[in-house]
């Protein structure tokens, strides 16, 4: 029996699927706050879930 490598996606823990991870708001009116990719999912929201199968 050969066992195969599945690779599946989740929803990234760290942004909640959003590719983004929630950012506070600033403190001063006007300004504007630009958010930085998830470095976990490099912004896409998904990660790659690796699993054995058959």
């Amino acid at each position: 029996m050969v066992k195969h490598l599945i690779s599946d996606e989740e929803k990234c823990d760290l942004c909640n699927g959003t590719g983004f991870p929630k950012v506070s708001q600033p403190s001063e009116p006007g300004r504007k706050v630009y958010p930085e990719p998830c470095k976990k999912c490099g912004g896409k929201g998904r990660i790659k879930k690796a699993s054995w199968g058959k």
